[in-house]
């Protein structure tokens, strides 16, 4: 399972990423426990600074979206992998719930939640509890693109969340619990509906292998790729926790055959080599911006002749 947390720039540039339960075995009825961006906002400091957004602004704690990624294997062996997200439209209504206790979407039901800051969403009243603030930064420490920013969604156009001034409101939860429903797909999704969603989305796919060390054993393919349809490049830092430093899009929605050429340029490329490598490792809050690259993903959606 792997947890995503999204800015609030529409790009869906990943600013915290948890992995904690990247190698498991688990049941139906399983509980998996999340802790958010947003739970390291500051209240005393506007909205509008702990979105990342400005060169002069600190690290990204907004959250404008949240993604959830799970892999089963079936009774067969095959692996399945079960995927949803969805968009705060970060709105200031009375009413703005964006996600609830008992709300279900694709494998999880949604268990307990811990409030957002009142001071950010007037949906909650003044004094209603929440976690207890945070001391220091996530451990992935937000990062963003020190190329370009990334495009869309390989799989879903998403358009730029569009916050109208003075009204900037952070009603998302600051503490997840998801509790695996097996039983359920993707035609069950409660927070598609909910008000402070722009949207929610759930797919289900067929995989090879899982994303890890922990292969099953598949049949020979016998129904060849023969277009490539998206490709996107990652790059992550050298903390060894898999935060993204640099995502390149370029190739998100194409027709490519046997033999094309795709070109990217590594955050690598901006390493300055007048400063000491360790400088430039983004691991140091006085350090700059992550350039070292500690690994490298490359993600190909195909379509196959059937």
């Amino acid at each position: 399972v792997q947890f995503l947390e999204f800015d609030t720039s529409g790009d869906l540039v990943v600013i915290n990423q948890d992995d904690t339960y990247a190698d498991v075995s688990l049941g139906d009825g399983a509980v998996l426990d999340f802790t958010s961006a947003s739970s390291f906002l500051d209240t005393s400091i506007p909205l509008e600074d702990q979105m990342g957004l400005e060169e002069t602004s600190g690290p990204a704690l907004v959250t404008g979206g949240t993604s959830l990624i799970i892999y089963g294997k079936t009774a067969s062996g095959k692996v399945v992998q079960n995927q949803m997200f969805w968009i705060y439209d970060m709105e200031c209504g009375r009413d703005n719930f964006p996600v609830q206790t008992g709300d279900e979407i694709g494998w999880v039901t949604v268990g307990d939640l811990s409030n957002a800051w009142p001071a950010f969403c007037p949906a909650l009243p003044e004094g209603s509890p929440t976690i207890a603030p945070k001391s220091n930064e996530p451990t992935d420490s937000p990062t963003t693109s020190p190329i370009k920013s990334p495009t869309v969604s390989p799989t879903v156009k998403v358009d730029p969340i569009v916050i109208a001034e003075p009204n900037k409101c952070s009603c998302s939860p600051t503490v997840f619990q998801f509790i695996l429903s097996l039983d359920q797909t993707c035609n069950r999704n409660d927070i598609v509906d909910n008000t402070g969603i722009e949207g929610a989305f759930c797919f289900s796919v067929e995989v090879e292998a899982l994303p890890s060390s922990r292969l099953v054993e598949t049949a020979e393919n016998s129904d060849p790729v023969v277009e490539i349809v998206s490709v996107q490049f990652l790059e992550f830092d050298t903390s060894g926790d898999l935060v993204v430093i640099n995502q390149d899009d370029t190739y998100a929605d194409v027709s490519l055959g046997d033999g094309a050429v795709l070109d990217f340029t590594s955050a690598s490329s901006f390493l300055d080599t007048s400063i000491p490598l360790e400088d430039q490792m983004g691991l140091e809050e006085t350090s700059g911006p992550a350039l070292v690259t500690g690994g490298t993903s490359l993600i190909i959606y195909g379509k196959t002749a059937s």
